[in-house]
């Protein structure tokens, strides 16, 4: 077709779409309802270019769900977090405070307009806690904007209940086929239920919504969580609810012209072991992906796996964890609550059509405001349209069309490089690679015209400049080293918009590079034959585009003069003793290039072998300040590569951990009446510095030993320096006047003897006053034979006066059955002989009354007058005098049992 013919025609088209602009009386329906986003805390966001830009003139500050809506020309209307209304001056619109809402629930509000009336407006809000003041019931509502007498609108409606026991999400989308837009709510189908398992579907058409309206129910066999979004696919086909408390992502297919909804499947967010909460969900544009965020994961399922193999659930790390929400523009964004209020960002994935490796996940900085959990809640349909594409390599045509409701008969196509079509489906070859933007007019609802907004790509092939040079550093200066081949890759350039992956084969001849044969094995292990050596290459990039080509490797010589080894403390790692210290490397990194002059051009990389530095595999990660090593030291891999990626010097770097620096101070020590003591720092430290800590701390010594003559709280802090590094440990102890010595325990068992008492010292113990034993305030004599002793208790320290008391041992039937089979028919006390001359012993009931009294050798059968008592519980006191004549008194109880 001549170029002028193809211009004209292109300005007829644009003529004729101006013409039905002005004429139009109807209200029309496009992306540009969705060009301004309003969220978090005064964020905001302008699709009006298919783009996004940065919008700082929001004056909401929203916990979570919000809304925001424009008119057909991309011109801001209003927008709201369910409880407040600004209009598009960011002023409260009037009428527009107290709708009542929860603002920290997810969906918390939705906007739809009149279908026909362009002045009106529909705010959807959910409340699902009920207050008494004010008085407000929980449930779901929804408020009118009015806009004929006044440009900035006003609330003209508000807080109508429509129903209540109502959860938070409200999904929205437009049928098309009836010229109405429908509003989705989850809550309890009414009655006494309170389970959560009916979707509600309301309709708004040219009237509004009826005063006595009568919502579609469809009752599913699930109980949804109250957190999580809800969403429509653009193409109507599927509803997806995230349902959190269940780590849940439901899918359910959509008709929505019957309606029904049917049961599809659910996903699981797991990582590991780790159960995830769903929280935000989202259809890509083209409906066949679902995306779901949880906290700090991006998930990503597909609904309709095609016949197996397919690909699997995904899971990307690192990717926000509030509201997803799909722009204009296909791209799919995601709200980030930040632990750390710094991080003010949001994430996109710029192309979640795409296979897994080039979906182009990044991270958007909003530093002049702030997102929290939610994103505009934006009706599903008005998203439906859009540009497809294959995209192919460099120097193919690449084939267009559109997908839309309505069938499309009208198409102004704008490649983005000065060409132009009117054909529906065209085929463009354009003359450069790389990205491209492509836009196209189409009419939308009566004929208004719709603007849709793409990123192609005209992928590039992969390409490195002739004469390439791979250097590797030669450890030993012998011409020949290790190579990993395949870091060719870091010679490939990388390009707007799109990171390319690349597979690599390599061989020795041109002759085996074109017939694909002989391939060299273990590219990653390769050593070179001689210095230098030509290697020929097939390189291919993850969507098919191939080069064949080749390059150069040579090993240099590039020795690392010594660096100083880094050096830590133990315990930095935040456990004591363990030998293990924490190294933190890229805050060390700027110490090395100082040491060694590397400009900030030059990639500093760390490995844990000189293997490994070789072949650049399993390098460690410098930004993770979690890097531990054993003590006593760990010797790491230093490389250096310049800005063309070549080995410029190999080295090991030392990381040694100091040796604990232990204290010798006990921790706490008796201060006798008015006398000084003593104390010693370790010898083997190099430094002493002790405070006193009761009242105002106060420095009062310098070297190793100190005279403390007052009781009290003290600190001792000695220093140890090795290997140029000065580590320290600190130590509490106390100070403590002597006091008096109490028994607490004195207790005999039947052949031991357990004593604890009560003080401030270190005690021992003794039960013959001659040898003692123990220290500390407790300790048992085992092996005791019976008898009358006395306990004897003295201080270590020489501090206290020394106490002790006497204690009885014998051995006695913890309890006895008299049911005349001779065993254990006679209670008694046990292995008496020659160790006591005379015992008494009287047996009361639990009331005290005295039943029976004897000579230890008779027992007690459990008759009292003739009368076999019951069993039960018994005491006894003995009175026993030993062989040395000195009598004593013990008391225990025993059980009958019959």
């Amino acid at each position: 077709m001549p170029e002028f013919y193809l211009h004209a025609i292109s300005r007829k088209f644009k003529w004729n779409l101006l013409i039905l602009l002005l004429i139009s009386s109807l209200v029309s329906f496009s992306q540009n309802e969705t060009n301004h986003w309003y969220f978090g805390e005064n964020a905001g966001l302008d699709f009006s270019n298919g783009e996004f830009a940065l919008d700082f003139n929001g004056a909401m500050n929203t916990p979570a769900g919000c809304s925001s809506i424009s008119d057909k020309d991309g011109i801001l209307m209003l927008y709201t977090n369910g409880a407040t209304v600004w209009n598009r001056n960011h002023e409260i619109m009037e009428n527009g405070s107290d709708l009542f809402t929860d603002i920290d629930s997810v969906q918390t509000c939705a906007i739809v307009p009149n279908p026909i009336n362009e002045n009106l407006y529909y705010i959807f809000h959910s409340r699902q806690t009920a207050s008494v003041d004010p008085f407000v019931q929980k449930g779901l509502y929804y408020s009118i904007v009015d806009f004929s007498t006044n440009p900035l609108g006003q609330v003209t409606l508000k807080n109508v209940r429509l129903r209540d026991n109502m959860t938070a999400h409200i999904a929205t989308t437009f049928d098309y086929a009836t010229n109405t837009f429908k509003v989705f709510t989850i809550g309890a189908a009414g009655g006494s239920s309170s389970v959560n398992n009916t979707v509600f579907i309301w309709t708004v058409g040219q009237d509004g919504i009826p005063e006595e309206p009568n919502p579609q129910m469809i009752t599913l066999d699930y109980d949804f969580s109250s957190t999580g979004q809800m969403k429509i696919s653009p193409n109507h086909s599927m509803l997806a609810i995230a349902s959190g408390s269940e780590s849940k992502v439901y899918v359910f297919d959509l008709n929505l012209s019957a309606p029904s909804i049917t049961f599809k499947k659910y996903f699981v967010t797991i990582v590991g072991l780790a159960r995830l909460i769903p929280y935000g969900v989202e259809f890509s544009q083209d409906s066949y992906w679902l995306y779901s965020s949880t906290s700090g994961s991006l998930f990503r399922f597909e609904p309709n796996p095609p016949p197996y193999p397919y690909e699997p659930e995904v899971e990307m790390v690192g990717a926000g964890n509030g509201s997803l929400q799909l722009a204009r523009n296909g791209k799919i964004y995601c709200a980030n609550l930040g632990a750390d209020p710094r991080l003010k960002r949001i994430s996109v994935v710029n192309s979640p059509e795409k296979p897994i490796d080039s979906v182009d996940f990044r991270w958007i900085d909003i530093s002049e405001s702030n997102s929290t959990l939610g994103l505009p809640n934006i009706p599903a349909a008005l998203l439906r349209s859009r540009i497809i594409a294959n995209e192919k390599c460099f120097g193919e045509s690449i084939a267009f069309s559109v997908d839309s409701f309505r069938p499309v008969n009208t198409i102004l196509w704008d490649f983005g490089d000065g060409s132009t079509s009117t054909e529906l489906t065209p085929e463009h070859l354009f003359a450069t690679p790389g990205l491209h933007k492509v836009t196209a007019t189409i009419p939308g609802r009566n004929d208004y015209p719709v603007t849709l907004y793409k990123d192609v790509f005209s992928y590039h092939f992969p390409s490195i400049p002739a004469n390439t040079y791979l250097r590797q550093c030669d450890a030993d200066n012998n011409g020949s080293e290790l190579f990993n081949l395949n870091n060719l890759n870091g010679k490939l350039p990388q390009y707007e918009g799109i990171r390319y992956e690349y597979t690599f084969s390599f061989y020795h001849t041109p002759e085996d590079l074109m017939a694909d044969t002989n391939p060299i094995q273990n590219p990653d292990h390769y050593v070179n034959t001689i210095n230098p050596e030509k290697i020929f290459v097939k390189m291919v990039n993850q969507f098919g585009c191939t080069t064949l080509t080749d390059f150069m490797i040579q090993a240099e010589y590039h020795p690392l003069p010594p660096l100083d080894p880094y050096v830590v403390c133990e315990g930095t790692d935040g456990i004591e003793d363990n030998y293990i210290g924490r190294f933190w490397l890229g805050m060390y990194e700027e110490s090395i290039r100082d040491q060694l002059n590397i400009s900030d051009v030059e990639n500093l990389q760390f490995y844990p072998s000189q293997q490994d530095a070789l072949g650049k595999t399993n390098e460690i990660i410098v930004d993770d300040d979690m890097f531990k090593v054993d003590f006593p030291s760990t010797t790491l891999w230093l490389r250096i590569d310049d800005e063309s990626n070549d080995c410029t010097g190999i080295g090991p770097y030392e990381l040694i951990v100091n040796p604990p620096v232990v204290t010798t101070v006990p921790g706490q020590v008796i201060l006798c009446g008015n006398e000084s003591i003593i104390l010693s720092g370790n010898p083997e430290n190099t430094a002493w510095e002790w405070k006193k800590i009761t009242g105002t701390a106060a420095i009062i010594g310098t070297e190793r030993e100190i005279t403390i003559t007052e009781p009290g709280g003290y600190q001792i802090t000695e220093f140890h320096t090795a290997n140029g590094k000065t580590c320290k440990v600190v130590k509490n102890f106390a100070i403590l006047a002597g006091g008096a010595i109490t028994f607490d325990v004195v207790e005999a068992g039947s052949n031991s003897i357990y004593v604890s008492v009560t003080g401030n010292s270190d005690y021992e113990f003794s039960i013959d006053n001659l040898n003692f034993y123990g220290s500390g305030t407790e300790y048992t004599f085992s092996n005791v034979q019976p008898g009358i002793y006395t306990v004897y208790v003295r201080d270590k320290a020489d501090c206290e006066v020394p106490i002790n008391t006497q204690v009885v041992l014998i051995s006695f039937d913890p309890y006895f059955t008299p049911n005349g089979d001779g065993y254990n028919d006679l209670w008694k006390v046990r292995n008496v002989d020659g160790y006591f001359s005379k015992i008494k012993i009287d047996i009361f009931n639990r009331f005290g009354a005295l039943l029976y009294s004897m000579e230890n050798n008779e027992g007690w059968n459990g008759i009292l007058n003739g009368k076999e008592l019951p069993s039960s519980d018994y005491w006894f006191k003995a009175e026993l005098t030993d062989l040395q004549n000195i009598t004593a008194t013990t008391k225990g109880h025993f059980s009958l049992v019959r």
